[in-house]
């Protein structure tokens, strides 16, 4: 009898710890995302116009939900101390697969303004070493 109002009460209320787990994983990323737009002090547009691109190519969330997660992600990185809480999250989820892409997408919202400063070369290094993937050819001695 328990058993069957437990299965009951699953599909009408489905398990909240995977939602929430994807809300995290989404989270990261935006997190991610925005930092590379703020790491070199001049947020441009393009760069957001890449990122709310990238966000619906990846979520495919409503503009509200979508606002949302940005918001949120902003949060998150005005209280971060490192970005070893979000990668965690990403390396517990993510194939290496994933985990190259989410760097191509880096990359694009880092060459979206037409420049690579200093500070965003840096950030994509340290993502891609906190990621546990090979640094890019271009960065091989």
């Amino acid at each position: 009898m328990l058993k069957s109002i437990r299965s009951f009460i699953k599909q009408i209320r489905p398990d909240s710890s995977q939602q929430d787990q994807t809300n995290a994983l989404e989270t990261a990323v935006a997190v991610l995302f925005i930092e590379m737009s703020r790491i070199d002090g001049q947020i441009e547009q393009k760069e957001l116009a890449r990122i709310n691109q990238l966000l619906d190519q990846e979520f495919d969330l409503p503009l509200e939900q979508k606002q949302a997660l940005i918001e949120l992600a902003e949060e998150h990185l005005d209280k971060a101390t490192d970005y070893y809480q979000f990668t965690s999250q990403i390396n517990q989820s993510f194939t290496p697969d994933q985990k190259t892409l989410l760097m191509q997408n880096l990359w694009q919202i880092a060459f979206s303004d037409g420049n690579l400063s200093p500070h965003e070369d840096h950030y994509l290094r340290k993502i891609c070493s906190l990621l546990h993937l090979s640094p890019p050819k271009i960065y091989k001695d």
